[in-house]
């Protein structure tokens, strides 16, 4: 999860997180929309939900750590 956490800090912006791809970042569907998954283990992934009025990429660039 540390490396995760890690990654999430290094990247300027949300966008530019899930452009890189570490942990396959996904977004989620369901009672889980608007949030995305981020693989830690082959059974175990970490749950983010960026705090944005939408999920546009314009406003995933202005969520920054």
């Amino acid at each position: 999860m540390k490396k995760r956490l890690d990654g999430l800090e290094a990247a300027n912006s949300f966008a530019i997180f899930l452009s890189i791809g570490l942990g396959k970042p996904h977004s989620l569907e369901g009672d889980h929309k608007g949030m995305y998954g981020v693989n830690i283990s082959a059974n175990r992934r970490l749950i983010i939900w960026p705090i944005v009025e939408n999920l546009s990429s314009e406003s995933l660039k202005s969520v920054i750590q």
